[in-house]
């Protein structure tokens, strides 16, 4: 692992590169709870790269969302789908 990402794991903050989407979400959600995420299978290609407050997950997934132009469904129960726009 690289030395800056140790630091910015200490420091709360979770730096990605090249992350598959679907993985990313996959290690983001156990930080919230009673959520459950879908990604559209279309999605498998997409490839992440950033700096995540652990301490804020829910904007984490706002930013990962906003940033690669996807869109956020909600439905009942907590379950979410997360699909292109």
């Amino acid at each position: 692992r690289d030395v800056g990402q140790i630091a910015n794991w200490r420091e709360g903050s979770w730096t990605v590169r090249d992350m598959p989407l679907e993985e990313l979400i996959a290690r983001l959600s156990p930080l919230l709870p009673d959520q459950h995420f879908i990604i559209d299978p279309r999605l498998g290609d997409v490839l992440v790269t950033g700096d995540f407050a652990l301490q804020d997950p829910e904007h984490a997934l706002e930013q990962i969302v906003a940033t690669y132009d996807l869109e956020n469904w909600s439905y009942p129960f907590g379950f979410h789908l997360i699909t292109t726009k």
